[in-house]
């Protein structure tokens, strides 16, 4: 009886863990939104090599993104795990909102969010010139 009962009070302290942290997701969504987001932006954040366990040699890579991603008409913070295969042609990531991850996706990725929002601020910086001079060519046309 007693693992019963300690059960159900772990149950009911992760439930109300589980919706806290996704509610700390959904408000992080909403800041990294208002930051402008002008085009898909992510990081890596785990990344190792998988070898062939009989040869030890490489035979690909594995890695963990979150990005601020245009999912769907709509700007969402997302993960991504991401197999790359040597001898295959490299997929294209698959993007889940983050809050659809398992626990430890979503734990591992939280740790994490201050990087993707310095890397938003990059890219923005970086489309600056790009912007200035596609603004300069369409002047020129324009003469």
């Amino acid at each position: 009886m007693a693992i019963d009962k300690r059960n159900e009070e772990i149950n009911k302290a992760l439930e109300s863990r589980f919706a806290q942290l996704n509610s700390a997701i959904e408000a992080y969504e909403q800041k990294l939104k208002r930051m402008m987001v002008p085009k898909d932006t992510s990081i890596v954040y785990d990344s190792y090599q998988d070898t062939d366990p009989a040869t030890g040699q490489p035979w690909g890579e594995h890695s963990s993104h979150v990005g601020m991603i245009k999912l769907r008409g709509a700007w969402r913070l997302c993960y991504a795990d991401h197999h790359l295969s040597y001898q295959q042609e490299e997929p294209e990531l698959d993007w889940k909102p983050l809050v659809e991850g398992s626990i430890e996706i979503r734990i591992e990725a939280a740790k994490h969010i201050e990087k993707l929002m310095q890397e938003i601020v990059n890219a923005k910086e970086k489309l600056i010139p790009e912007i200035e001079q596609a603004i300069a060519s369409l002047a020129q046309l324009l003469r």
